[in-house]
């Protein structure tokens, strides 16, 4: 008795599950499937940048050429130059040092300058007698610039020149002669003119008598100081 009420208790369940189930079935199928679920967008994280300048390059001002480079970049410029040397004379003929004018007259072309030179010392006891005489010389000399781009220009020189010895007394005498010397010039910039000053150490050695049998007069050395101007 009591295993026929169990066994219709079974059935009962096994009935119920299989008609909820059935019933569950039937109404899903009826829906249709369920909806995706929808996830909320994730929040983003917005930046604004403002907008770039744009690169601006200053221009870029070269400094002008110094003066001992302006001859390198530009054309022929006309120098003009005038000192004081102390002629030293190396002969029998003239005694001890004068002083003379320096005058100098030319054109330069890159390094190179050709010049024109002149040395007056005037009327003086400068022979061995102690007369007075007076000395000239004149030259034609071509001047060469060892650095290119140098406030401080070393240079050299050779050529050649006609002296003249004028003595108050007695028939004068010429003589030509070679000539050569060093330099040192410092470049000052004045706008589109250039101002050279400088030292100057030179030698003069006369060759061939023109008038008179004795050239040694001509015999002497030279050092001063000098200006240029550079047009």
């Amino acid at each position: 008795m009591a295993i026929g009420r169990s066994f219709a208790a079974w059935r009962f369940v096994v009935a119920f599950v299989c008609v909820g189930g059935a019933f569950t079935a039937t109404r899903a199928a009826a829906q249709g499937p369920p909806d995706p679920l929808v996830y909320p967008p994730r929040p983003r994280l917005l930046v604004v940048r403002p907008p770039a300048e744009p690169l601006v390059i200053p221009p870029v001002r070269l400094a002008p050429p110094r003066a001992s480079q302006r001859v390198a970049d530009e054309g022929p410029r006309l120098l003009v130059g005038a000192g004081f040397d102390a002629l030293v004379f190396v002969n029998d003929t003239m005694d001890g040092a004068a002083p003379s004018l320096l005058l100098a007259l030319g054109v330069q072309v890159d390094r190179m300058a050709f010049l024109v030179r002149s040395n007056i010392a005037p009327s003086q006891g400068m022979l061995s007698s102690g007369a007075n005489a007076a000395l000239y010389t004149v030259g034609a000399s071509f001047e060469y610039a060892l650095l290119r781009n140098a406030r401080l220009m070393p240079s050299f020189d050779v050529g050649l020149e006609y002296a003249t010895l004028d003595p108050a007394l007695g028939d004068h005498a010429s003589a030509f002669g070679a000539t050569g010397g060093v330099s040192l010039t410092l470049g000052v910039p004045l706008g589109e003119v250039s101002l050279g000053l400088g030292l100057r150490v030179g030698a003069h050695l006369p060759f061939a008598p023109v008038s008179g049998e004795d050239a040694s007069f001509a015999r002497m050395l030279d050092a001063g100081a000098f200006a240029t101007l550079a047009f």
